[in-house]
């Protein structure tokens, strides 16, 4: 009996401290995990940003190449603050158009 509690609390002892070592190795990189998932998450959204505002300014072109076949001021007036719009939130390059 004596041996088996032995053995018993020898592999107690080694489980405990896996699990200590474990979690204080978790503790100790839960900060940079989080940090790196939330840059992530924010790199995520920054390309949801850019490819959103990309296929406006490519609609908006398109609007432009339409209203000029058919000769519309008003439309490429209309075409032209769309892709302002687009620009500036693609980068402020709204200024050079």
């Amino acid at each position: 009996m004596d041996q088996a509690a032995n053995v018993l609390g020898v592999v107690l002892l080694v489980a405990v401290g896996f699990f200590v070592v474990k979690g204080s190795y978790w503790l100790a990189t839960f900060d940079e995990r989080w940090w790196k998932r939330l840059l992530e998450g924010a790199d995520s959204a920054w390309h949801h940003h850019v490819r959103f505002w990309r296929r406006e300014l490519l609609f908006s072109l398109r609007l432009r190449d339409e209203a000029y076949a058919n000769l519309d001021g008003a439309g490429l007036y209309v075409a032209d603050e769309f892709a302002r719009d687009a620009l500036e939130a693609l980068g402020g390059l709204a200024g050079r158009w």
